[in-house]
């Protein structure tokens, strides 16, 4: 794949995080692909897990790329790297909070 074939594929990536984000009217930067770049690349996660992570900070109601960047940092440190991996991890931490209030 060419320089700009990559480039066009991660701005597209990028596009429907920012979707997710419910910052669709946001311009994408240098600093949001260079993030999208470390989150795929350096900490190797899939990009449902990167979508998975828009959803709970939406939810959450804090979504700031920062907020979106932690989670997924602590996710990648977790060994959480698909969307199999995190949805497995949210189940369990569900079922866990549910008996600590009960």
């Amino acid at each position: 794949m060419g320089y700009i074939a990559a480039r066009d594929t991660i701005n597209d990536k990028v596009k429907q995080i920012l979707f997710h984000m419910g910052l669709k009217d946001t311009s994408i930067t240098p600093e949001y692909q260079s993030m999208y770049i470390t989150w795929t690349q350096k900490w190797k996660l899939d990009h449902e897990v990167i979508l998975l992570a828009c959803k709970q900070c939406v939810r959450k109601k804090n979504n700031s790329f920062e907020k979106l960047e932690t989670l997924l940092k602590r996710w990648a440190d977790y060994g959480l790297l698909t969307k199999e991996d995190v949805k497995s991890y949210l189940n369990k931490k569900q079922q866990q909070d549910r008996e600590i209030s009960a």
